[in-house]
């Protein structure tokens, strides 16, 4: 499982095609350069890595491990994190300029995984690029959730005309106006 990406609240992991449930967790402290790698591996307990210098590079590689404690791995990288994100919704049919007709359970369950990392990049005061935040809010309006799409439409908008992007704010006040 090395190198795949943990969503920020840490309940998810990208596989490199779909979101799926993260293994358990610990706190894990990263500020410096480390290296675990369990293969074939039977833990009994929580495992943390602490980093100490100014550049966070770790790397944790869990290989047919059974884990009888917590771990935590964080990935901070937001530019990784939207690209997985958006990586999804063009999977599922999504992107700047159209939407599928409607999503079965399976897709709608990853369009709300994808709206709860969203969420908590913006929460985290991460600006997500200004079409993708019009992509989140075709998923969310299609998933059912108006609110969170007015909002997407409305950060987009925002940017928009803060970079003086005419199409861009045309196309968030017809996000809106739907």
């Amino acid at each position: 499982m090395a190198d795949h990406i943990i969503s920020p609240d840490g309940k998810f992991m990208w596989t490199g095609s779909e979101w799926i449930p993260a293994p358990p967790t610990t706190t894990t402290e990263t500020t410096s350069s480390a290296s675990v790698s369990l293969q074939d591996s039977m833990v009994g307990g929580d495992i943390q890595i602490s980093q100490s210098s100014s550049s966070p590079e770790g790397k944790v590689s869990l290989q047919d491990s059974a884990i009888g404690g917590d771990i935590n791995i964080t990935q901070n990288n937001a530019e990784d994190i939207a690209e997985a994100m958006m990586n999804t919704l063009q999977r599922l049919g999504f992107s700047g300029q159209t939407s599928p007709a409607e999503l079965t359970p399976s897709q709608e369950a990853e369009v709300e995984q994808v709206l709860e990392i969203s969420e908590q990049l913006t929460s985290h005061g991460i600006e997500i690029d200004p079409w993708t935040e019009i992509t989140l809010g075709n998923a969310a309006k299609l998933a059912g959730r108006t609110h969170t799409a007015q909002q997407h439409y409305l950060r987009a908008l925002e940017i928009f005309r803060k970079n003086g992007d005419r199409e861009g704010e045309a196309k968030s006040l017809n996000g809106l106006g739907n």
